[in-house]
């Protein structure tokens, strides 16, 4: 019996370690850093890691106060990108659309006050003028404070939205490492 014992155990505890280390060999990696762009801050935008291993996902992170973190990378190589592209294109649409007035369904649309644009109303409810979109005053509020976000934004060149022309890359490894990205002008 001892004899079989061993020669179960030997096996089983080979086997163990081989998981082992096949595990602690996967492990995942964590990248933080900041991001500049001719030595000024970006505050505002997203750093995408692209694998260059076929088959993998990109990874989208939002760049906050100049900062990001990026979480559960699989070792190897990647291509970054940065970008302000969609977040110079919020901040547009929400100037503008500051401009015209806020979004309330009575607050004239077309000539009958909450109707849609021409169409016109014979008769006029006081009632309706009074009428307030539930959430108005959330969504109003969020406006503004997006819009305070992005007020200081730097905008950083759109070639290094693109993965063929960025220029950046980087081997992440398992454990935590930071890579600071400055982009230089010109």
């Amino acid at each position: 019996m001892k004899s079989t014992k061993k020669r179960t155990l030997f096996p089983l505890a080979v086997l163990s370690l081989v998981l082992l280390f096949g595990v602690i060999g996967c492990s995942k990696g964590k990248v933080t850093g900041k991001v500049t762009y001719g030595g000024e801050t970006v505050p505002v935008g997203t750093v995408t890691f692209i694998p260059v291993q076929e088959g993998k996902q990109p990874l989208v992170i939002e760049i906050k106060d100049g900062q990001y973190t990026a979480e559960k990378l699989s070792p190897g190589t990647y291509t970054i990108t940065v970008s302000t592209i969609s977040q110079r294109q919020t901040y547009n649409n929400l100037k503008k659309g500051k401009a015209s007035g806020p979004l309330n369904p009575s607050g004239g649309g077309g000539k009958g006050g909450g109707q849609a644009p021409g169409i016109e109303s014979k008769t006029k409810d006081k009632a309706q003028d009074k009428f307030e979109m539930p959430g108005l005053k959330d969504i109003e509020a969020g406006k503004e404070e997006t819009l305070k976000k992005l007020e200081g934004m730097i905008d950083v060149p759109p070639k290094y939205a693109d993965p063929e022309k960025s220029g950046l890359r980087l081997d992440v490894k398992s454990g935590q490492q930071e890579f600071d990205i400055d982009i230089p002008k010109g």
